[in-house]
């Protein structure tokens, strides 16, 4: 298999998706991070973090995730623009 041929690698879920999180939790867990030493940098992205009230997943679960891949966590709204700029 050849190696990924980018230096970041963006994993983005949406927080009012269990099923989303739980299948990117098994990709970084099984994919992602064993092959870590092919890329420098890897960032976990919970997206639409307005939506609290709809919200499935929560931020602790998603930094508990983050912190277990050596990932980078955001969270991002594109409706409200939050962290969108710091992601990018």
């Amino acid at each position: 298999m050849e190696p990924f041929r980018y230096p970041c690698i963006c994993a983005f879920y949406d927080s009012r998706d269990r099923l989303n999180f739980e299948a990117l939790a098994d990709v970084m867990k099984t994919i992602l991070v064993p092959r870590r030493p092919e890329y420098s940098c890897l960032f976990l992205v919970a997206h639409n973090d307005d939506t609290l009230g709809k919200r499935r997943v929560s931020y602790e679960e998603g930094m508990a995730l983050a912190q277990e891949s050596s990932a980078t966590y955001f969270e991002v709204s594109t409706r409200r623009g939050t962290n969108c700029e710091d992601l990018f």
